[in-house]
Order: C-alpha cells, then sequence, then structure tokens
C-alpha cells in the first residue's frame, strides 16, 4: 500500500499575488497622508522660531524704542541676548537656514525664507507659509 502524503507548505501565487495588491494600495493611500504630516510639522517648526522671534523683537522695541524695519538678520537680537542659537534648534532646520528676515519697526516678523519654504505675514494677520 502507497499512501502518498501530502503537505502542503507555502503559499500559492495567487495568494501572494492578493498580499502585493493589497500592500500597493496601502502604499497609495499611507505615503501622501505621510508628507502630508511631514509638511504640518515643518511648518509648525518654522511657526514657532517666528513666535520666539517675534517675542525678542517686541521686547527688543519695547527696551531700547530701537526701530528694527530694513534688518535682515538676526545678530542684533543675538547681541543684546534676546535670541540664542538654541531657539532655532529644530528638527527639520537650523539657524543657517533661515534667511531674508524682514520686520516692521516694532519687531514683527514680516518676511522671512527657511529652506525651500517662504513665510509672508498676511493681512489677516496670518502667516502663510508656502513651499517653493
Amino acid at each position: 500500500m502507497n499512501k502518498r502524503l501530502h503537505n502542503h507548505f507555502g503559499f500559492t501565487l495567487v495568494e501572494l499575488m492578493v498580499v502585493v495588491v493589497i500592500v500597493g494600495l496601502l502604499a497609495i493611500i499611507a505615503v501622501p497622508l505621510m508628507r502630508a504630516s511631514t509638511d504640518k510639522a515643518t511648518t509648525s517648526e518654522i511657526l514657532g522660531v517666528i513666535s520666539t522671534v517675534n517675542s525678542a523683537g517686541a521686547q527688543t522695541y519695547a527696551e531700547n524704542l530701537e526701530d528694527l524695519s530694513g534688518k535682515s538678520d538676526l545678530s542684533h537680537l543675538q547681541s543684546a541676548g534676546y535670541l540664542t542659537l538654541a531657539d532655532f534648534d529644530g528638527t527639520f532646520f537650523a539657524m543657517s537656514d533661515y534667511s531674508s528676515w524682514n520686520f516692521s519697526e516694532r519687531g514683527k516678523v514680516l518676511s522671512v525664507s527657511v529652506g525651500d519654504w517662504d513665510v509672508n505675514w498676511s493681512v489677516s494677520g496670518a502667516y502663510i507659509c508656502t513651499k517653493r
């Protein structure tokens, strides 16, 4: 008596193809969501730094009545002790990534370039972050 034992190990090609299709569909959905989350985190970091610089600029104006319009860097705020390098330590950008600062006379940041982002103060009173 010859008995054949049929032990099935592994998956069929059809089962593997179904798994590949499902993983591909999940990737198509997940990647754009993760990219949007990264952009949100980046803009949050930028706005946090701008808030810190706004506070330093307002303090400079309040204590010294110094007109900050026309200043394009932060050296005057750093030398006065209102800002430190630690204020710019972030996940996405370092202090060297921030450039082209534009201030109002009372120390409000009107615009700044950060890496490949441009940030501008809008008429409605909010910052608009746009990626180049």
